[in-house]
């Protein structure tokens, strides 16, 4: 039920991302985070898992207590496949 989100940049969003995820950059973020619904969850993520901390500490300043650090978008796709693999 969490949503992906990917805080890369928009080109980078384009040449690859995971299904499913919503993009709004780490350069973006706090101008867009109101489109950001507070009762969710979100789980941040981007190449190399820096700027995914960075939106995560910024998303619980204003208020987002459900968002969590990912990590790069290679470990995400990994715990998809590690959970899908289960069931």
């Amino acid at each position: 039920g969490a949503v992906l989100l990917d805080v890369r940049t928009a080109t980078e969003y384009d040449q690859g991302h995971v299904d499913g995820s919503l993009n709004i950059s780490l350069g973006e973020i706090r101008e867009r985070y109101t489109e950001l619904d507070t009762t969710k969850t979100y789980i941040t993520y981007c190449s190399h898992g820096l700027r995914s901390v960075k939106v995560k500490s910024i998303l619980r300043d204003k208020g987002y207590k459900h968002v969590y650090n990912g990590g790069a978008m290679s470990d995400v796709e990994r715990a998809i496949k590690a959970t899908q693999q289960k069931k």
